[in-house]
């Protein structure tokens, strides 16, 4: 083989080394966008399926129906880091969700119960609040924790949400300064206004101390989201709340 047939050999093995870096970098790129883009859209189907909620409970609740049931999806809308503590009965609650997905559709939906509508016009945000707090309910709303009161009963109500990065839910509850009003409207139409008593961050270790019924002798509601601490959610905001006079 002449020098010249050598080296157009070498040019053309270069050829195919460089194309074929080529497709390996554009699978890449297109695999990284399609990872960065997941998200995102999982966001955008949770806020979609909870304002098509918040829509139906307005519409039940104008029809003076007072059960009103939303079947969500069991799986593909996962928040990252959503498998949080249920600072409760965690085998009731898992219990609770099979016989929920049994009754939604072969394991595939979820069916959770609506007992009312919670209101904070000082952050803009109004949430479907739904009678449990599990990592279904809690994508498409707040929950009531278990070991608590309905809001507007004597003792406290404590209603968990999730700190979501586009600011949704309870993620800016960090703002209300005391005075604010949380609005809970239950099912029946029946309005209980609670004024911000105070807000503290404290370590999640220390969140059973704050939740229970008993904490209060009078309608109380403590509002819980996750806090940050070098990037991970160790702490968590609360926000206490008692009943207007």
């Amino acid at each position: 083989m002449s020098r010249s047939d050598m080296g157009e050999a070498d040019r053309l093995k270069r050829r195919r080394i460089n194309i074929i870096l080529i497709i390996i970098s554009g699978i890449l790129l297109i695999a990284g966008v399609i990872f960065l883009l997941i998200e995102p859209f999982k966001a955008w189907k949770r806020s979609q399926i909870t304002d098509d909620a918040m829509n139906i409970i307005h519409s039940e609740m104008s029809a003076g129906n007072t059960e009103i049931t939303m079947v969500v999806p069991k799986d593909g809308n996962e928040v990252p880091g959503e498998s949080i503590d249920y600072y409760g009965d965690e085998e009731a609650i898992i219990e609770m969700e099979s016989s929920q997905a049994q009754s939604g559709g072969g394991g595939e939906e979820v069916v959770l119960n609506c007992i009312g509508v919670l209101t904070i016009d000082a952050i803009g945000q109004e949430m479907p609040v739904w009678d449990v707090a599990t990592k279904e309910s809690l994508r498409y709303g707040v929950g009531l924790y278990e070991y608590s009161v309905v809001p507007g009963q004597n003792g406290n109500s404590t209603i968990l949400g999730h700190h979501f990065k586009n600011g949704t839910a309870f993620a800016k509850i960090n703002k209300l300064v005391p005075g604010d009003q949380v609005v809970f409207t239950a099912t029946d139409g029946t309005v209980y206004v609670f004024a911000v008593e105070s807000s503290l961050v404290i370590p999640k270790e220390d969140l059973i101390n704050y939740i229970d019924a008993g904490v209060s002798d009078v309608p109380q509601l403590t509002l819980v989201t996750c806090a940050y601490e070098n990037g991970q959610s160790t702490l968590r905001q609360l926000v206490i709340c008692k009943l207007a006079q």
